[in-house]
């Protein structure tokens, strides 16, 4: 499922100016928790973990996407699991190199992963669930929602310059 302009212009404008901007601090992290030390990295930027407002000065902006997509696609959010913003560089490597690891979210079915894509890229979202691989292009200011316990994973971009996304986890 994908919502396209989940933002007012101008909200999204702020948001994407912000997160893309010279100033928005970013931590070196692996792609997936689990991950062995010598998977791909890429930088993230925690919002809220672990019932707690991690970066006070940006989530008002993670807020805004939040509200906006409770209001378009009907769902009500009961508790917030996680948020962050990830950015995956593109990469100059072999296309096996690519993909990073399936995973999981959560595994309680209650909950839901919510991706907004803060950019244009070719650094898609594959989905894995029952024999049926499907996937998502990132578009700016859309998003896309699923199962929580749906196995997926991100890619990296091998045109443009860089994939930035939120990612939320939901009790819905």
């Amino acid at each position: 499922m994908m919502i396209e302009d989940l933002l007012p212009q101008a909200q999204q404008l702020d948001l994407h100016d912000t997160i893309m901007g010279k100033y928005f601090p970013w931590y070196c992290h692996k792609v997936v928790d689990s991950a062995p030390d010598n998977e791909l990295l890429q930088m993230v930027h925690i919002l809220y973990e672990g019932s707690q407002i991690i970066s006070e000065p940006y989530w008002p902006l993670a807020m805004n996407v939040l509200m906006a997509f409770q209001q378009k696609s009907g769902i009500m959010v009961k508790e917030i699991q996680r948020v962050k913003v990830n950015f995956l560089p593109r990469l100059h490597q072999e296309p096996k190199w690519l993909d990073n690891i399936r995973h999981i979210d959560h595994i309680d079915d209650s909950y839901i992963s919510m991706i907004y894509y803060v950019n244009d890229s070719d650094g898609d979202t594959t989905f894995y669930e029952d024999n049926i691989v499907s996937s998502v292009t990132p578009k700016k200011n859309s998003c896309t929602w699923f199962k929580s316990n749906i196995m997926h994973r991100s890619s990296v971009p091998v045109i443009n310059n860089r994939r930035v996304v939120i990612n939320y986890v939901l009790k819905v």
